[in-house]
């Protein structure tokens, strides 16, 4: 079966309206999960990076970037035939978001992160913007790689690992992306984290006639984000569990 890759933080089935706000009546508390998690220290690539966090206890976890970490539910993955973008509910990533894909060589502009910034403060377009122009930029590097056939064939790990490169796309395919409206809904609220506030970003588009989408828990303390994606008909997508590793993630090691 043909295997297609869509940019991984573009993915899920969770929103049905679309609003641009974020509330700003306070902060939500985390509601109590019955989720069987366990703590876990995993290493980065290279060795750059070592955190401390909770996952899933059955989960695998992958390091293919300096500052990105992801967990896998490979045994649901693999139970059937699927085409890659109805994997990606089963791949959560923990990633430095001041790095594109936590890649050190492809760091954030400025203007990303000022939108970082002003999501905390409660002004989230800048980074409706940005995420929108990745969204944008993501769909045409897919539709340029499955022209090519290049992702005809893919393991489940690389199905994960090839769906993240394709955030690191050409400057004409970003120019282009930013010219046009691909989130078909975007919301945001904020919770009361152990350590300061979260911010969650949910958000949908549509690929070849499909709705996809997926859910951001950015850090404030710390330059951190859990991805998520979401399908309603999944017993437990990363969605269902990326604010719980969020909210317990720990820096133990980090190179400067």
């Amino acid at each position: 079966m043909k295997r297609k890759i869509v940019r991984l933080a573009a993915l899920g089935l969770a929103l049905l309206l679309f609003a641009t706000g974020c509330g700003k009546s306070g902060l939500s508390e985390i509601p109590p999960t019955d989720i069987a998690m366990q703590t876990v220290t995993q290493g980065s690539q290279g060795d750059v990076l070592t955190l401390r966090f909770q996952v899933p206890n059955d989960w695998t976890l992958k390091s293919p970037e300096a500052y990105a970490i992801y967990a896998v539910n490979e045994t649901a993955y693999q139970e059937g035939e699927r085409f890659a973008e109805e994997t990606l509910p089963y791949v959560l990533v923990i990633e430095n978001y001041n790095y594109i894909d936590g890649d050190p060589a492809s760091p954030v502009s400025d203007d990303a992160k000022a939108a970082f910034h002003e999501l905390f403060q409660g002004d989230p377009e800048k980074y409706k913007a940005y995420l929108n122009a990745n969204v944008g930029a993501a769909i045409l590097g897919e539709q340029l790689a499955d022209s090519a056939g290049q992702f005809d064939t893919l393991s489940p790990g690389e199905a994960v690992q090839g769906y993240f490169d394709l955030l690191t796309t050409s400057a004409e395919q970003q120019n282009q992306a930013e010219d046009a409206n691909y989130l078909t809904s975007f919301s945001c609220m904020y919770y009361d984290g152990k350590n300061g506030k979260i911010a969650e970003v949910r958000y949908t588009f549509t690929y070849e006639d499909a709705t996809y989408g997926g859910v951001y828990y950015i850090r404030e303390d710390i330059p951190y984000q859990v991805w998520g994606g979401f399908d309603e008909t999944v017993a437990l997508s990363s969605g269902d569990v990326a604010l719980y590793v969020a909210d317990s993630l720990e820096i133990i090691k980090e190179a400067s």
